[in-house]
């Protein structure tokens, strides 16, 4: 195996790809893990350890926050096909959203799932081993497969 299979294509990670969301609608996501996405998780989860507490489980809706705040700032970079109740075309912007990641955790699962596989971020698409390997046997994995997520040319 190549290393540039286990690195990726940095430009591809912080720039992001399309990702398309079960034939209808597609969003283009950065890697999660890329260094200033994991620079940024670990000063906000250190901020909001010192507020409660460094033994402390955080509250859900402080790890919610994070997490949501994360991906508006650094992973979620653009979407096509969504829309509004009457049909019209939903805007991406950061308030619509903020608004569709509250409300939907299927989403939100879809986006987590997506921005940490590695293999949506290659310049080779990797071989169905070689995938299984970079995705080990995580929930987000398993989440992606379910899905049916493919990324768009």
């Amino acid at each position: 195996m190549k290393i540039d299979k286990l690195i990726g294509n940095e430009e591809k990670q912080l720039e992001g790809v399309w990702i398309i969301y079960e034939d209808d609608a597609k969003f283009k996501l950065a890697y999660a893990q890329s260094k200033p996405i994991t620079r940024e998780r670990e000063k906000k989860n250190a901020k909001a350890r010192q507020k409660y507490g460094w033994n402390r489980n955080l509250p859900p809706d402080v790890v919610e926050k994070i997490g949501t705040d994360l991906t508006i700032q650094f992973i979620l970079k653009g979407w096509e096909g969504i829309e509004d109740s009457d049909g019209k075309e939903l805007p991406f912007n950061e308030a619509n959203a903020r608004d569709l990641l509250s409300r939907s955790a299927r989403l939100r699962d879809f986006i987590a799932a997506e921005s940490f596989d590695l293999a949506n971020f290659q310049d080779d698409p990797l071989t169905p081993e070689e995938k299984e390997v970079t995705e080990g046997a995580g929930d987000a994995a398993q989440a992606a497969t379910k899905s049916g997520a493919t990324v768009a040319a």
